[in-house]
């Protein structure tokens, strides 16, 4: 397609399909009129940047599917443990923003259903191989009675190559609670593409830079209405009078 060609098709479209297409491509989009969206959006088709991959055609998956993954692979999962799943450290990592990104595709001929994940690592800057995170993949089935079910998984650190280790379950965590977010819209009711949670912040610093402070609840400018005097700061001998008197001569 040449060039003025592409800028016909583009010009020839509306802000709103403008604004789709860019979006879908993940270009901010917000502020700009439509001659430069016209602009924006020739400029992109000649990249031929892809989609944002799109987790709507994701088979049903849940925590079971996880739990059931797991189970197998994990020393440090059984029937009880699964109670306080959050405690652990791979939901931690979800639930704390390490897990970086998360893509999809369908392998249609196969029924299989690829995810490709990184995740930040948590104890230190860099991997064992110099990268920024531990790269990893999973399976999942794509039809018949087991759809949904984990086929396959692995990460590239240590203790993923049975495919039971923390980043691994991390990225399984962030999948099911794209998909089974509770109180918000169905995957169905719009483009379902996966977005990061928010991180704070875990740059190393020096010690002198650390600000170590206590929490105060309330606002401290307001007295209290009774003021507490702490048990071991009474002076008071609840016994009868005699005994304390016995007491007093047995010390000296």
């Amino acid at each position: 397609m040449s060039k003025d060609s592409i800028s016909d098709t583009f010009s020839s479209m509306n802000v709103v399909g403008l604004k789709k297409y860019l979006q879908e491509r993940g270009v901010t989009v917000h502020g700009y009129l439509k001659p430069a969206l016209v602009v924006i959006a020739s400029a992109v088709e000649k990249m031929m940047l892809p989609k944002d991959p799109n987790f709507e055609y994701s088979p049903p998956f849940g925590l079971y599917d996880i739990f059931n993954h797991l189970i197998y692979h994990s020393t440090d999962y059984d029937k009880q443990g699964l109670a306080s799943y959050k405690s652990y450290d791979d939901y931690r990592l979800f639930d704390d923003g390490y897990v970086e990104s998360l893509s999809t595709t369908y392998l249609k001929e196969c029924g299989l259903h690829v995810y490709v994940g990184k995740v930040n690592p948590t104890m230190r800057m860099k991997t064992d191989e110099g990268k920024e995170q531990y790269d990893l993949w999973f399976i999942l089935e794509g039809k018949g009675p087991n759809r949904g079910s984990v086929i396959e998984a692995f990460c590239k650190c240590k203790g993923g190559r049975d495919g039971g280790w923390k980043h691994i379950a991390a990225a399984m965590y962030s999948l099911e609670f794209l998909l089974n977010t509770e109180g918000k819209d169905s995957v169905t009711s719009g483009v379902c593409l996966w977005k990061r949670r928010q991180r704070a912040s875990i740059k190393p610093c020096e010690v002198k830079d650390v600000n170590i402070s206590k929490c105060e609840y309330g606002d401290p400018s307001k007295k209290r209405k009774h003021e507490y005097v702490w048990l071991q700061n009474i002076d008071h001998d609840p016994r009868e009078e005699r005994f304390r008197k016995k007491s007093r001569m047995m010390i000296w």
